[in-house]
């Protein structure tokens, strides 16, 4: 057991950090490496932040992580709310083109945008909303976390 958790030491990886060898299939690698860019770090350093944040959420720790390690872990988990949010808003539209309707009621209670910031919300919802803005819905925001994506004129 490590008696330091690994997100409260903030340096670079060193000769002394333990090694290993890792097999990823090509298409993960990829993903990895892509992500990796988007965040501006090496593979390596988005590997091993992807393994602290996993160990952090599973509520395995026994250290407060550092601010800087919060905020970066809180942004991560932004950006995966974010694909939730999409994917979630992609469903109501299918039911309700499915029905016959011309508005899709997307409820996000569930994803926790009325405990984050304005800003919050708009990095965390904006991609989307400016998306179907683009393809032509109307949207109507009820509070932080109903969204109506309306499809008639």
């Amino acid at each position: 057991m490590l008696s330091t958790p690994p997100w409260s030491i903030i340096r670079a990886m060193s000769r002394e950090d333990s090694q290993f060898k890792l097999r990823l299939p090509a298409d993960l690698r990829e993903q990895i490496e892509q992500a990796a860019q988007e965040s501006k770090r090496s593979l390596n350093a988005e590997i091993v932040a992807r393994l602290e944040e996993s160990h952090f959420r599973t509520g395995q720790v026994d250290a407060i992580p550092s601010a800087k390690k919060a905020r970066e872990m809180a942004a991560q988990s932004r950006k995966r709310t974010a694909i939730e949010i999409r994917k979630e808003v992609l469903s109501e539209l299918q039911i309700a083109i499915n029905k016959g309707a011309t508005m899709a009621q997307v409820d996000l209670r569930d994803m926790g945008l009325d405990e984050m910031s304005d800003a919050e919300h708009e990095e965390t919802t904006g991609d989307v909303c400016r998306e179907l803005e683009a393809a032509g819905y109307t949207l109507d925001w009820d509070g932080p976390d109903h969204l109506s994506v309306i499809f008639e004129q």
